[in-house]
């Protein structure tokens, strides 16, 4: 008892002549580690669960998967319609441009 007194107090570390107490404070860090790891875990938890409160009121004002499904093909179809008519508009505009006019009664080129 006197030597481990003796090497606390000499200010040399106690651990090395009792690997008990190494054993023990490495299994204290591991314990302080995974409490740390769960409240990490568990905040995050708590924010996922927030953001799901959040979302519920959003989702429940989108409609039914069927009538969704059927609005984003009718989207699809009207936005590629939309750019073939753009692109003919562009094409047909390369081929006769009309010439700038000042005034604002003129009739078309074509003579219509």
């Amino acid at each position: 008892m006197d030597k481990l007194n003796h090497q606390a107090s000499d200010g040399s570390d106690s651990t090395a002549s009792n690997p008990a107490i190494g054993e023990s404070e490495d299994r204290f860090a591991r314990a302080e580690e995974a409490i740390r790891e769960y409240k990490g875990l568990t905040e995050h938890a708590e924010q996922q669960d927030a953001l799901a409160d959040a979302r519920r009121p959003l989702l429940a004002a989108l409609p039914a998967d069927e009538p969704l499904d059927r609005l984003i093909r009718y989207e699809t179809m009207l936005d590629r319609q939309l750019h073939r008519a753009l692109s003919e508009l562009r094409r047909r505009r390369s081929w006769n441009p009309l010439p700038p006019s000042d005034d604002a009664d003129a009739k078309p080129a074509d003579g219509q």
